[in-house]
């Protein structure tokens, strides 16, 4: 009866040493799958990221192409109002002139 007892016995620990070890490996195989969805993770924030690097540079790039197009608008704006400035000025001068001349004529008469 002893010795039956001990092989149960000795068949219950080698069972529970089965089931730590089965236990164990599934925590491990758990570990395993949470790093590599981890890693996955990583790796496509970081695709997303040099992404969004690459929509920022363009952005960049456009945005200083737009500011050197309002620039050369600009300078474009300035030239047509001294031009504009001119013209008028020129105009005044030949009115003025103008109207002098035809006071001089009415004079003359």
């Amino acid at each position: 009866v002893v010795t039956a007892a001990a092989a149960g016995g000795e068949q219950r620990a080698e069972g529970g040493a089965e089931a730590e070890a089965a236990v164990a490996a599934a925590r491990d195989t758990a570990w395993r799958c949470e790093v590599r969805m981890a890693e996955a993770a990583w790796e496509a924030a970081s695709a997303e990221a040099l992404e969004l690097r690459g929509a920022l540079s363009r952005s960049s790039a456009k945005a200083s192409a737009a500011e050197a197009l309002c620039e050369r608008r600009g300078a474009e704006l300035s030239r047509l109002s001294a031009a504009a400035d001119g013209a008028e000025a020129a105009w005044r001068i030949r009115s003025a002139q103008a109207a002098t001349e035809g006071s001089e004529r009415r004079a003359l008469r």
